[in-house]
């Protein structure tokens, strides 16, 4: 398998129910390129799967809840399990992406890959993510590239190699990382952070599923069994808008993948996405994308 094409919309927000790669092999590659567009943003999302990235031009800004990491061309990262996570590029980025499930590495449960090497990291609570720098991770970021480009040839027995290169790059992650993963030097995880953190992905959920009906403040917090004053400062302490500005943003770009992969009239597109009417939704549209929805399509098309 070749990489893969992140679908449109919510691709990248929530907790992701896309499977990645097959359930023969659970792995899969992305290629994205990012213009500087909030449009071009990879929103707020998380999955059981890890994930490694790598700059290959230019440069992008991942955030994790209380955290920011920058990463430049011939930099990368590895970001953990479950971990709530999103990107933006200032200016021009391309970015190559792999993402695969602990079993790829560890065969099973059981086995001393997943007890002693897999699962140490996996469940370091303190360990959301890894910068990744030329000078102090080369042969890290050598397996991650070099498993990238087994996966994007495609070409026969790359799954193997593909393995085996992520399997060399995970040693050395585990080997950096090593005096991190021992109990005793864990600093502790504030529980505010971590409340945030599992509220905020329960009324994203809450968004995901009823976007397209009309969702109050109230209806999200109740959500989270919390109040909505206690909504909103979750929502902006940790990925720094309010619920609504979320939701806003969630629903419109539902409507762009709507308009690039349906021929849905705009009109339908604008109802199906939770817009009261096709001139509130126009000037959303407009509002993140910069084109009315028509040219949007338009332009696409072409």
């Amino acid at each position: 398998m070749a990489l893969q094409v992140p679908s449109a919309g919510s691709r990248r927000d929530g907790r992701e129910l896309r499977l990645h790669g097959t359930p023969e092999f659970p792995c899969a590659g992305y290629l994205t390129i990012m213009h500087g567009r909030d449009t071009d943003d990879i929103g707020w999302h998380w999955h059981e799967e890890l994930e490694v990235v790598y700059v290959q031009a230019g440069s992008i800004r991942f955030y994790a809840p209380g955290a920011t990491m920058e990463l430049e061309a011939g930099c990368g990262a590895f970001i953990n399990a479950n971990v709530l996570h999103m990107a933006h590029a200032d200016e021009f980025c391309e970015l190559h992406s792999l993402v695969f499930r602990k079993e790829l590495l560890t065969g099973g449960d059981d086995t001393v890959f997943a007890r002693r090497y897999v699962m140490p990291i996996v469940d370091c609570h303190s360990l959301r993510g890894v910068r990744l720098t030329p000078e102090g991770d080369a042969g890290t970021l050598y397996q991650l590239h070099a498993a990238f480009r087994a996966q994007q040839r495609g070409a026969l027995g790359h799954e193997l190699a593909v393995r085996a290169h992520l399997s060399q790059m995970w040693l050395a992650l585990y080997l950096s990382q090593a005096g991190r993963l021992k109990p005793e030097m864990l600093p502790p995880v504030p529980i505010e952070n971590r409340t945030d953190t599992m509220r905020l992905k329960t009324m994203m959920e809450f968004i995901h599923s009823h976007y397209g009906q009309a969702i109050t403040l109230e209806q999200v917090a109740q959500s989270a069994a919390i109040g909505q004053r206690e909504c909103l400062r979750c929502f902006r302490r940790t990925i720094g808008v309010s619920p609504m500005q979320y939701l806003l943003k969630y629903r419109v770009g539902e409507a762009a993948g709507l308009l690039r992969t349906t021929a849905l009239p705009i009109s339908e597109v604008a109802l199906q996405c939770g817009f009261d009417s096709p001139s509130n939704f126009a000037q959303a549209f407009k509002r993140f994308y910069g084109v009315t929805p028509r040219a949007y399509r338009q332009a696409d098309s072409v």
